[in-house]
């Protein structure tokens, strides 16, 4: 039976893989699905030489750096992730 210490460290271990893959399989997929709805959105409203596309281009922006903040996050929880 493995010492305290050890076991603490891989009940860790393994916490940190799952939070990880709930980051990966969850938050990420739901951004990336935000960021394709937004782009679309953009060629949709450029179609029309509407102006507000530029505001949804903003949003396809914003939805990237979310995604490369998760992806950071990942990356420092469960390194072969990303």
């Amino acid at each position: 039976m493995p010492a305290e210490p050890a076991r603490i460290l891989a009940a860790v271990a393994r916490e940190r893989r799952r939070f990880g893959q709930a980051l990966h399989d969850g938050l990420s997929q739901q951004l990336t699905g935000l960021k394709f709805k937004a782009a679309l959105l953009e060629a949709k409203l450029q179609s029309k030489g509407l102006s507000e596309a530029d505001d949804a281009k903003a949003i396809s922006g914003l939805l990237n750096e979310a995604l490369d903040t998760a992806s950071n996050l990942m990356l420092g929880l469960v390194p072969r992730l990303k």
